[in-house]
């Protein structure tokens, strides 16, 4: 239990490093994906759009109509739909309404199934953990491959949905598509490397209509 300790320790540090290594990798995807759309004639119906959509967000949770709580709805709707409206509307308008409209309504199924490989995943690791020679049991590896999806929204989902099912971490991802992960033994990393069958990635690639 001492070495499963050790690969414990060595796989938080690990992670931690891939997180900034991630957001260091995200920031040149976003300055790329900015430099190719920042112009489009859609941005401004974006931005508008996305500002709608947050403030309606913003009245909704918070519940609140006086001039202090709306004035802060409307300064932080502002910001996000500043900074963000390119992740909504980078496509023209009238598609990505009628895509962004089919995500939002595959979301909670995909979810449902990102709770059940969670808690699959808790158990695998559990196994390995309490195997018998844990030594051999735990495996770790750094595995690269190259993801079938193509859109930026689409591979943060995946990023994210790899470092919440235990057992792997996100470490980087490129605006190629090409994924650095940590995985505890090789039979995860074999099912990641399996893109083309991988169902993770296929859910994903639905959701966000690239299959």
């Amino acid at each position: 239990m001492r070495v499963a300790f050790a690969q414990g320790v060595s796989m938080t540090t690990l992670g931690a490093q891939g997180t900034q290594g991630a957001q260091t990798a995200f920031e040149r995807m976003d300055e790329h994906h900015r430099g190719a759309n920042g112009s489009t004639a859609g941005s401004l119906t974006g931005f508008v759009l996305t500002f709608l959509i947050m403030m309606a967000t913003w009245c909704i949770f918070s519940g609140f109509f006086d001039a202090f709580h709306l004035s802060l709805g409307v300064i932080s709707s502002l910001i996000v739909a500043w900074t963000s409206h390119d992740l909504l509307f980078s496509t023209p308008t009238s598609v990505r309404l009628s895509q962004t409209w089919r995500t939002w309504m595959g979301f909670p199924g995909y979810f449902l199934y990102l709770i059940v490989e969670i808690w699959k995943a808790n158990i695998y690791v559990l196994k390995l953990c309490f195997a018998k020679n844990v030594e051999n049991s735990i495996d770790p590896h750094l595995i690269t491959f190259k993801t079938t999806l193509k859109s930026r929204l689409a591979m943060v989902t995946l990023a994210n949905s790899i470092t919440l099912t235990p057992g792997t971490i996100t470490v980087e991802v490129n605006y190629d598509g090409v994924f650095t992960v940590h995985a505890l033994d090789a039979n995860v990393a074999e099912g990641l490397l399996k893109t083309e069958t991988n169902e993770m990635q296929t859910r994903i690639a639905k959701l966000f209509g690239e299959a």
